[in-house]
């Protein structure tokens, strides 16, 4: 079935920005915000589904270890979510959690998910901030690479470099999972009835329809990035762009599984 375009937010307003995306917002409020989203993300961003349809399988398949990388990972919920889920099933995942703002390490130290700013060895999960550059530079790499919530904050250069980012760092068929918002109509209306007098103190509901509003259909999407990637709308009101590692083949070969509405 193909997507439905929205009516009222047919362009994408690239003009908004973000509260907790400003570099002098009120830093407790933003602590807050990353409190909350351990709370959101776990129940509308379809983690859960993509776990099991994608990662769950890839982790298995290299017998049930491996790394992953969380670009612009806030406070970190999606990584720590994932690794814990891993453990349920008697895996281990050893992730970095990077952000190129330091306010997010700022906050992992702070509610104590890390104790110190170099993790020591053997950690779970690494909190680091620095850019995808800076990994490339220190020729790392990763079976599993995700974003949640980040491409529709970036240019189009942007988002082109981060895919070609994450390729090199992606092992050789390791899955690059990009995880955002669906712009639409519904979803939009949806979410500001949803939060309507929750998450006070936090950005939750500002910054969650303003999200709303810069995101991409899955249209918009598939021109966005690059011609090999494999660009899908998931449940509920998601769109997910994935890819392999430099293998150089596509993750086409999964797209039986691409519209199954988990999570």
């Amino acid at each position: 079935m193909k997507p439905l375009n929205p009516l009222i937010l047919r362009e994408r307003n690239i003009g908004l920005q973000e509260r907790m995306d400003d570099p002098e917002c009120d830093l407790q409020t933003l602590f807050r915000t990353y409190d909350a989203f351990d709370f959101v993300n776990r129940r509308l961003t379809g983690w859960g589904g993509l776990y099991e349809t994608y990662i769950r399988p890839h982790l298995r398949a290299q017998g049930g270890v491996g790394t992953l990388l969380d670009v612009g990972c806030g406070g970190g919920d999606v990584t720590r979510a994932i690794c814990q889920w891993a453990a349920a099933d008697g895996m281990k995942v050893s992730a970095t959690a990077l952000d190129l703002d330091g306010r997010a390490l700022a906050y992992t130290k702070e509610r104590g998910f890390v104790g110190q700013a170099e993790a020591k060895e053997g950690d779970q999960i690494v909190y680091r901030t620095g850019h995808t550059r800076d990994l490339k530079e220190e020729s790392v790499r990763f079976d599993l690479i995700i974003t949640n919530h980040v491409l529709h904050h970036l240019t189009q250069q942007e988002l082109t470099e981060m895919c070609q980012d994450a390729e090199s760092l992606c092992h050789e068929g390791g899955l690059v999972l990009f995880n955002d918002i669906h712009r639409s109509d519904l979803g939009y209306g949806l979410f500001g009835l949803a939060t309507w007098g929750w998450f006070a103190g936090t950005y939750i509901r500002e910054d969650g329809l303003r999200s709303i509003r810069r995101s991409y259909t899955v249209g918009e999407l598939r021109r966005a990035v690059p011609s090999h990637w494999t660009v899908m709308e998931r449940f509920p009101f998601r769109v997910v762009a994935m890819c392999r590692g430099e293998s150089g083949k596509t993750s086409k070969e999964l797209n039986h599984q691409t519209l199954s509405p988990h999570g």
